[in-house]
C-alpha cells in the first residue's frame, strides 16, 4: 500500500469541489467543530473516493455485481453476499494511518430490513432505487481534521502482485494530480429555488398526519408497542445538482456525519447528525449513539437557553430517550461478549445549528465470531428512528405511512477493507432523483405525544433542507393549510394516497 501525507493548507469544502465531476464519487465529510474531549471523538475524519472498481448493489431479491462494466447477478442473502466481498478484500498486514485506507463507500436503504427481518414491505416505492448500494475504491484520500493532515492511500487493488504494485502506482498520483488541481467552480451552479414558484409536496397533509399519529397513540394504548418513529416525506419537483447543494448543507448545518454519493440515475446529500454505528476492528469495540429528543434553537441567547433547559427538563423526551437506550443495548447485546456492554455517555445535550439533540452512546465488545453480516441482523435499522419494539413498530410504519422509506433510516458510510465501519442515520437526507428531491423528517411518538407538536417538530427537522434548496418554507406551509388541504394531492411520481390497513 502507498501512503502520501501533507499539511491541510485549505477549507475541506475546496478539496471536496475537485471531486465533484469525477465518476462515481462518494465524499464522507465531518463538518462542525471537533470534539476530541468526547469519549469517541467526532468530527476527526473525512474521506473522498472515485472511479471504483467494482459495485454492489441489490433490490428486493435481485444481487449485482459490477466489476469492469459487466453486470453479473448473483444468488442469495445479500448481506452475506456483502461479507464475503468484504472478506476477498481484506487487508490483513497492512498498518494504516488512517481507519480507510481502502473499503466499499455507499449506503443501506431502511428497505433492507426484509433481509434482517421477516417484516412486510407494502409500501408503494416509487423511486425504486436500489436497496443496498456500495461502490469498492482501491484508493481513497483522508483529512484528519483533528491534526490538519491529509492522507493519500492507495493498494492496488483489485490486482495481486506487480500489477496491484504498478495500479498502486498508477492510483495514487491519479489523486495527486487531481488534488493539485484547482477546485471546480461549484457556485456557478444554480442552487436555489427562490424564483420559482414551486410547491413541495408531502406524503401526508397536515390533518392526515395528525390523524396517523393518534393511530400510533391507538397501538400504544392497546399494549402493541411503546414508541413507534413517524414520518413524512417532502417532494419538490424540480432538478436540482446534488453538490453545491452538499457544499451549502456543510457550510449552514455542519454535523459529524455529513455525505454526498453519485450513483447511477441518483444523487444523494446527507446531513446526518447521528452515527448508526462504528466498528474499532483493532479493538474489537462496536458503538452507536442514538438521537432522541429535539427542540429547535432559539432567536436569541436567552431563547435559546430556555429551550436548551426545555429539553433537558421534559420527561417525556428523556422517557423516549431511556427506551431507545434500552433498545440499542439490547440489540448490541445479541453479539457483545457478555458483560461488555454499557453506556459511557447518557442523554448528553447537543447543540446543532437549527435543533437541540438529546444523545447518548452505546458500546459493546463483539464476539469473535461476529462479522459484518451478524452485527447489522443485530442491530439494522436503527432502534431510534424505527421504535420499540422495533419489529412491532415497523410493521406499524408500514401500516400508516404512505410511500416506501427507501434511503432514508437507512445508513450510509464505509465499509473498510481493514475491518473497520462506520455507519450513520440516513436522516435530514436528500435524494435528487426522477427529476425531483426528495426528504423526509420524522419523529418519535409515545403515549402521551401531542399531534400537534409532532408534526411541529417534523418542520423544525426539515427546516435545514428547506433552506439548502432555498424554498421558503411558506411555500410548503401553504401547500398544506390551504382551501384543499384535507385533499390528497398527487405527488412528484403520481403517487397515490393508501389509507390505513
Amino acid at each position: 500500500m502507498l501512503v502520501v501525507s501533507f499539511p491541510l493548507q485549505e477549507k475541506p469544502a475546496e478539496i471536496y469541489a475537485r471531486f465533484c465531476r469525477t465518476p462515481g464519487t462518494a465524499i464522507l465529510a465531518s463538518g462542525g467543530e471537533p470534539r476530541p474531549q468526547s469519549h469517541f471523538p467526532l468530527a476527526r475524519w473525512s474521506f473522498m473516493a472515485a472511479r471504483p472498481f467494482m459495485v454492489f448493489s441489490c433490490f428486493r431479491e435481485r444481487l449485482s455485481l459490477t466489476p469492469d462494466n459487466t453486470n453479473l447477478a448473483l444468488p442469495g442473502d445479500p448481506l452475506a453476499a456483502l461479507e464475503r466481498l468484504l472478506a476477498a478484500f481484506r487487508l490483513t498486514a497492512v498498518d494504516a494511518p488512517v481507519p480507510l485506507p481502502a473499503g466499499a463507500i455507499g449506503y443501506l436503504s431502511y428497505e433492507l430490513r426484509t433481509a434482517v427481518e421477516r417484516v412486510p414491505a407494502r409500501a408503494t416505492d416509487d423511486l425504486g432505487l436500489p436497496h443496498l448500494y456500495l461502490a469498492f475504491y482501491d484508493a481513497v484520500v483522508s483529512i484528519d481534521h483533528h491534526r490538519n493532515t491529509v492522507w493519500v492511500t492507495s493498494t492496488g487493488l483489485p490486482e495481486k502482485g506487480p500489477a496491484a504494485v504498478a495500479r498502486a502506482r498508477e492510483r495514487c498520483e491519479e489523486l495527486l494530480e487531481q488534488l493539485r488541481r484547482p477546485p471546480e467552480p461549484v457556485s456557478l451552479y444554480p442552487t436555489t429555488l427562490q424564483e420559482r414558484a414551486l410547491t413541495p409536496t408531502s406524503s401526508f397533509t397536515r390533518p392526515g398526519y395528525l390523524a396517523a399519529v393518534r393511530r400510533v397513540k391507538e397501538y400504544i394504548a392497546a399494549g402493541d408497542v411503546y414508541q413507534v418513529n413517524l414520518a413524512q416525506r417532502f417532494a419538490i419537483p424540480a432538478m436540482l445538482p446534488g453538490f453545491p447543494l452538499f457544499l451549502k448543507l456543510l457550510e449552514t448545518n455542519p454535523v459529524p456525519f455529513a455525505a454526498y454519493l453519485s450513483g447511477p440515475g441518483f444523487e444523494l446529500v446527507s446531513s446526518s447528525p447521528e452515527r448508526f454505528l462504528h466498528f474499532d476492528a483493532a479493538a474489537g469495540v462496536v458503538h452507536t449513539r442514538p438521537i432522541k429528543g429535539t427542540r429547535p434553537r432559539g432567536g436569541t441567547t436567552e431563547e435559546d437557553n430556555r429551550l436548551a433547559l426545555e429539553l433537558l427538563a421534559s420527561e417525556k423526551d428523556r422517557a423516549e430517550h431511556v427506551m431507545i437506550v434500552d433498545l440499542e443495548r439490547n440489540d448490541l447485546g445479541r453479539v457483545a461478549e457478555p458483560g461488555s456492554v454499557r453506556v459511557p455517555e447518557f442523554c448528553v445535550l447537543e447543540p446543532f445549528p437549527t435543533v437541540f439533540h438529546l444523545t447518548s452512546t452505546i458500546e459493546a465488545r463483539l464476539k469473535r465470531d461476529t462479522g459484518v453480516a451478524k452485527l447489522l441482523r443485530a442491530t439494522f435499522p436503527g432502534g431510534s428512528v424505527t421504535g420499540a419494539p422495533k419489529i412491532r413498530a415497523m410493521e406499524i410504519i408500514d401500516e400508516i405511512e404512505p410511500v416506501a422509506r427507501g434511503i432514508y433510516t437507512g445508513a450510509i458510510g464505509y465499509f473498510s477493507f481493514t475491518g473497520n465501519l462506520d455507519l450513520n442515520i440516513a436522516i435530514r437526507t436528500l435524494v435528487l432523483a426522477r427529476e425531483a428531491v426528495y426528504f423526509y423528517a420524522g419523529g418519535g411518538i409515545v403515549a402521551d405525544s401531542d399531534p400537534e407538536q409532532e408534526y411541529q417538530e417534523t418542520l423544525d427537522k426539515a427546516a435545514a433542507l428547506f433552506d439548502a434548496v432555498g424554498l421558503p418554507r411558506k411555500n410548503f406551509y401553504k401547500s398544506q393549510t390551504g382551501a384543499n388541504y384535507d385533499i390528497w394531492r398527487e405527488g412528484v411520481g403520481g403517487i397515490s394516497k393508501r389509507g390505513f390497513r
